[in-house]
């Protein structure tokens, strides 16, 4: 062709043409909408139908791990995001990293249930001789600044078949709504969590409804 524009409809408005060294342009209605060069291809508006009323995509620039640019962001409208709805918390309890400690940092001599130092941390303790410090300390996993930590200061011993003593965290309802427990779309909840300690014992994880 040589440089040459060639011609494609019978209204002469819509061709290919390489007048430009190492370039090939797309000609259509009488508009370049397209250009191919060595460093990628270039196309003016891309229109994708992949419904009656089809998806759009004007003018929208996906680079670097990024949508739309700092100075004219995109818009991203969607309802969800991996089967969740968006404005919704993913972790069901409050205060897991063990962050809060409003009543106190540090407590001794505790036998007995209720409340002692980082929020939302329930004890339901049975009758018991023995006692412990509980206190909220940094000696916490990579990537989290604190732990609950449990020091046994008097040990009882003689446990009971029955004495247990259980860390709880209350789970507001507001929270589990998005499990839809009880119905056909129940969702699948994973529970985690980690723990040191300096004597080998068994450890049960449970989750519960009241």
């Amino acid at each position: 062709m040589n440089g040459n524009e060639l011609i494609l409809d019978v209204d002469a408005d819509t061709s290919i043409t390489a007048d430009t060294d190492d370039q090939i342009d797309f000609k259509v209605g009488g508009s370049d909408k397209a250009s191919l060069t060595a460093s990628g291809f270039s196309i003016d508006t891309i229109v994708e139908k992949t419904s009656a009323s089809g998806v759009t995509i004007d003018g929208l620039l996906i680079k670097d791990k990024e949508i739309g640019t700092t100075a004219a962001p995109a818009t991203l409208q969607a309802t969800s995001l991996n089967g969740a709805q968006f404005g919704r918390r993913n972790m069901l309890h409050h205060n897991g990293a063990m962050q809060v400690a409003q009543r106190a940092t540090s407590v001794t001599g505790i036998n007995s249930s209720g409340y002692y130092t980082v929020d939302r941390v329930d004890l339901a303790i049975s009758t018991t001789s023995g006692e412990f410090t509980q206190s909220q300390v940094t000696d916490a996993p990579d990537g989290f600044g604190h732990a609950l930590k449990f020091d046994c200061t008097t040990a009882d011993t003689s446990i009971d078949a029955g004495e247990t003593t259980i860390v709880m965290w209350q789970l507001e309802g507001q929270d589990v709504q998005q499990m839809a427990k009880g119905t056909s779309s129940a969702k699948e909840v994973t529970v985690s969590f980690m723990q040191k300690q300096t004597h080998l014992k068994r450890t049960i994880c449970e989750f519960k409804r009241f």
